[in-house]
């Protein structure tokens, strides 16, 4: 029997200070084998620390990040 791994959907509009800490609970939190991506989905932010930071989480590779911009 095949584990089978989980999407996380991230919702952001203008607040990466809680998309980064909830970024770093489900590091803490889950069992990152089991995450198959977190995808935050950029709602048309403005914050420049959003572009940056969501870079810093994709270098580092802690976590599965991708970003889909709508």
């Amino acid at each position: 029997m095949t584990m089978s791994k989980v999407s996380i959907v991230i919702p952001n509009f203008n607040r990466y200070d809680l998309v980064h800490n909830l970024l770093f609970d489900i590091y803490k939190q889950c069992d990152v084998s089991k995450i198959k991506e977190v995808i935050v989905v950029n709602d048309g932010c403005t914050e420049e620390e959003s572009f940056t930071g969501l870079t810093w989480w994709k270098q580092t590779k802690m976590l599965p990040v991708k970003e889909l911009r709508l």
